[in-house]
């Protein structure tokens, strides 16, 4: 069944006052709806025990979404589904994200827009990709607060990676709906929900099972963010960070001892073509031969020649005369 005239109210107030966020936490919780995000913290802790999520978290996200599944009057029954079901407003683009059918109406009876829907209200296209029973009935189910709080904590710890950091809450929350009053309202909840409320009771419902890894856009919103500022073009989010897609990573990998295939061995890269040979290693005291390509430096101008030096010319040697008596004189040659 969707609601009428109720879903038009889903609208989100502003961020809510630190007197009205302790006011929220000390309402309580259902039974039923505790038990749920108890179990679903304390199962995904053991399929992902780097995550460290905490119940309040999924708790927070609960009661933001639908009041822990008694949104606009509706009623959680003991098996985790509400009467009437939740289902939200047209992701028409106005007053929220604009998002296609994706479900053909399977889970939210419109065939023209999306729907968030059931207790933790997931996009129809997100909840297949989180799809899981929670409580081992054989039917997951958006509307079943089991089966939802299971995939919700599962995608909190998929988008956010550590989860007992605050900025891996951040991511995690944004993630979820991509809002700073969204993500300061969830996270006083959280904070009201961890240091208010009693727990003490035992845990119905197994905390062991693996969880299944996530399948196609795991990673688009959980939840409707609102209403984009340019003219609605599609439903998805931006690709994910490295952080995130590492985590999402680990959450899909096969459990320890499962058999996989053999890793490929990694081979180096082929030259494009085959390189020249080595250049012989100049002669001692030659300049270095310039590289192929390069650029050669003009010569410059060979120095000029000395002037050729000319001969002194030569002179006739004097001939001595002979002041002796004449037959003294040694004859003239």
């Amino acid at each position: 069944m969707t609601l009428t005239a109720t879903p038009a109210l889903f609208a989100r107030p502003a961020p809510a006052t630190s007197a009205v966020i302790a006011g929220l936490a000390a309402d309580g919780i259902p039974k039923v709806a505790l038990n749920a995000y108890r179990v679903a913290a304390a199962r995904i802790d053991a399929s992902l025990p780097a995550c460290g999520i905490d119940w309040s978290l999924v708790a927070a996200i609960g009661r933001v979404e639908s009041d822990h599944g008694q949104f606009g009057g509706a009623t959680l029954g003991p098996d985790g589904t509400s009467a009437p079901k939740i289902i939200g407003p047209a992701l028409n683009g106005q007053g929220f994200a604009f998002i296609h059918d994706t479900d053909h109406g399977v889970y939210d009876g419109d065939p023209v827009y999306d729907r968030a829907v059931g207790p933790m209200q997931f996009i129809p296209s997100t909840w297949v990709s989180y799809a899981v029973d929670g409580n081992g009935d054989g039917t997951a189910s958006p509307f079943d607060i089991n089966d939802a709080a299971l995939a919700a904590a599962h995608y909190l710890c998929v988008a956010g990676g550590d989860l007992r950091s605050a900025a891996g809450q951040q991511r995690a929350v944004l993630a979820y709906n991509d809002s700073n009053a969204y993500l300061a309202e969830v996270l006083a909840l959280a904070r009201g929900y961890a240091t208010g409320t009693q727990v003490d009771a035992p845990l119905v419902g197994s905390t062991s099972t693996a969880v299944p890894a996530p399948t196609g856009d795991y990673l688009a919103p959980a939840a409707p963010g609102p209403a984009p500022a340019a003219a609605p073009s599609s439903g998805h989010r931006p690709a994910p960070q490295p952080a995130q897609q590492q985590r999402a990573t680990q959450a899909a990998a096969p459990a320890a001892g499962a058999a996989g295939p053999a890793p490929r061995p990694a081979t180096a890269p082929r030259p494009a073509t085959a390189p020249p040979p080595a250049a012989a290693a100049p002669a001692p005291g030659s300049a270095p031969a310039p590289a192929p390509g390069a650029p050669t430096a003009p010569k410059a101008p060979p120095a000029p020649l000395p002037p050729a030096r000319t001969p002194a010319p030569v002179l006739p040697v004097p001939t001595a005369t002979c002041v002796l008596p004449q037959p003294l004189c040694p004859p003239a040659k």
